[in-house]
């Protein structure tokens, strides 16, 4: 449905913007609330980056390295 590259682009910016706010946190509460956001963002890295590997990997052999990688 969307580009992957744009897709785990903006989940890594999504991550490094609320990590931001994790470092800056003094409080537990919000640190709790700003770690569950940046999960959101690492979730939608996994599926994209997959696909991102799967696409520059067209050799079975290829793929199954750099999955493991």
């Amino acid at each position: 449905m969307y580009s992957a590259k744009w897709t785990f682009v903006c989940g890594f910016a999504w991550v490094g913007i609320f990590c931001l706010g994790i470092g800056f946190s003094r409080d537990k509460t919000t640190l709790i609330v700003l770690r569950a956001f940046s999960g959101i963002g690492a979730s939608a890295t996994i599926p994209a980056a997959l696909n991102l590997i799967v696409h520059l990997f067209p050799d079975e052999k290829e793929q199954a390295g750099a999955l493991s990688a």
